[in-house]
């Protein structure tokens, strides 16, 4: 499940240009903002992808896309 958080952190990065956590130095302050505070995802303009990345980024693991969700995913097998 990390792995696919990193993938969702990687994909949100190249489609907005910076981190979802971008003022997070370092990892205490990673934690933190992974705790406690939501992402912006208004910043992704294209809506399958941002559906996606909600998907992939929930704090709650076990609420996490898991990869063959993501393979299925309308962006991955339309757009990608």
């Amino acid at each position: 499940m990390t792995d696919l958080w990193a993938l969702g952190i990687t994909f949100y990065y190249l489609s907005a240009g910076k981190y979802p956590c971008g003022d997070a130095t370092n990892p205490i302050q990673l934690k933190e903002f992974v705790i406690q505070r939501d992402i912006d995802f208004e910043i992704i303009k294209n809506e399958p992808l941002r559906n996606l990345l909600k998907s992939m980024l929930q704090k709650n693991p076990s609420q996490r896309a898991t990869l063959d969700m993501i393979l299925k995913d309308p962006w991955l097998t339309k757009n990608g």
